[in-house]
């Protein structure tokens, strides 16, 4: 039997008709997937904008930038910067910190080859450290980003940064191994100035090198009250110098800069494509939008967690974790940058326990100044010494005191929440250890 011409024709139209129609109903979903989710997005610019967040690096700079009326530091720490000599190989092999040279345990005399090579780099470096002194005296600063670097704007001096806080640190520990006390202080205080300069900073790396430059003042305090007996006055100013620095490790204003970052990145993908070179067929499918938008909401979680006392931050951090750990794979872009920036949270909160554990260490001496002994509790310091005895960010509870022989030790028991007893990551299996502030005298 022949099939009927008329049925067959009538057959294929219809299939014709249900693919043009699948195929319409396709590009309607697409087109409206797209729209919903840049509706979406800029709903939440808008929402963020009453929130006072800054939306354009206009308006972060606008934020960030020092009055005309005000002084400001940057451009004598930027003459420092100009002015630091680094070592020759053969000098820097002698040096520590920033050589290959090891420092002895704390309270121990340096080596004689260590202290010729110390006193040669700090003689060539005389000029940077009077600049960074002079900077140091002035209270605001501001370094101006340049707009121009690629894919975002950056402060051209962070390296520089780092280099001035080593010298520092190496002309802190000798001027305190020398019994030089004026000197000692004036070093670590102009460390600590210098932490403070990158408050009004704008990324995350500024962030990042703000905290591994307060690690490097921190550890200088420890150099310096090892070897020097500070004067009760002294002391006061250095805790007030430490008092100061802890709002500076303030990790929303770090993220509240990136929500910035990923709005340019949605509104101008190809500026970013060295950094993002997905971000264009992204944009085009939509993608980009929803995982800006997924992304906006988890910086505004992620500040609100902030809000919280530092011990109950990690658990609110784990749950943020494992929302975004579920996130399909169409928010690969989420996915892939937010567990750099959860390690961040970690090192919030180790600074935190660093600052406070030397800040006590600073009470303890100016108790033994005044009793002639070390304290059998750390409420002894109370009120004093300390308005209250200050909490390990890690579990809430008082920040572990335990006397040595000679000295003391004062730590954070760390993002594993386990107390080791004191025992740093040097002398650890690296798999759990403490954050120590170490006296041994």
């Amino acid at each position: 039997m022949s099939e009927d011409p008329q049925t067959t024709k009538r057959f294929r139209l219809r299939i014709w008709h249900v693919l043009a129609g699948l195929v319409i109903l396709c590009l309607t979903v697409f087109v409206i997937f797209i729209l919903t989710g840049n509706n979406q997005l800029e709903a939440k610019i808008a929402e963020l904008q009453q929130k006072g967040y800054p939306t354009s690096y206009d308006e972060l700079i606008e934020q960030r930038q020092l009055p005309e009326d005000i002084p400001n530091a940057a451009d004598t720490y930027i003459k420092a910067f100009m002015a630091y000599q680094k070592p020759s190989a053969e000098l820097k092999s002698l040096l520590p910190i920033i050589g290959g040279a090891p420092l002895p345990e704390l309270g121990q005399p340096l080596p004689e080859e260590m202290k010729t090579a110390i006193d040669q780099f700090l003689q060539q470096n005389k000029k940077c450290l009077d600049l960074l002194h002079q900077a140091a005296q002035i209270d605001q600063c501001y370094f101006q980003p340049n707009m121009t670097a690629q894919p975002w704007p950056a402060n051209p001096n962070l390296n520089f940064m780092k280099s001035s806080a080593l010298l520092l640190k190496i002309a802190a520990i000798d001027a305190a191994v020398n019994n030089n006390y004026k000197m000692a202080e004036q070093y670590v205080l102009d460390g600590q100035q210098l932490v403070k300069s990158l408050d009004r900073g704008f990324f995350l790396i500024d962030y990042l090198v703000q905290a591994a430059l307060e690690a490097v003042n921190v550890s200088s305090f420890e150099y310096v009250l090892n070897y020097v007996r500070f004067t009760d006055e002294l002391l006061q100013r250095m805790d007030l110098a430490l008092e100061e620095s802890i709002p500076t490790l303030d990790a929303s204003r770090a993220f509240t800069s990136e929500a910035c970052t990923l709005i340019q990145l949605c509104n101008n993908p190809d500026h970013f494509r060295s950094q993002f070179p997905s971000s264009t067929p992204l944009r085009y499918s939509g993608l980009l939008s929803r995982n800006v938008l997924v992304y906006l909401e988890y910086i505004e979680k992620v500040n609100e967690v902030l809000k919280l006392p530092p011990w109950e931050q990690l658990a609110g951090f784990k749950k943020i974790n494992a929302e975004i750990s579920n996130l399909s794979f169409l928010y690969a872009l989420v996915r892939i940058t937010y567990p750099a920036h959860d390690r961040i949270h970690v090192l919030n909160l180790r600074m935190r326990g660093q600052i406070n554990s030397a800040r006590v260490a600073i009470a303890m001496e100016r108790y033994r100044l005044a009793e002639g002994k070390l304290p059998e509790a750390l409420e002894e310091l109370v009120p004093l010494y300390l308005d209250e005895v200050p909490l390990d960010p890690f579990d809430g509870k008082p920040l572990r005191y335990k006397q040595t022989n000679p000295g003391y030790i004062i730590y954070s028991i760390g993002e594993d929440q386990v107390n080791n007893g004191g025992i740093p990551l040097s002398e650890s299996n690296r798999d759990s250890f403490d954050w120590p502030f170490t006296i041994r005298r």
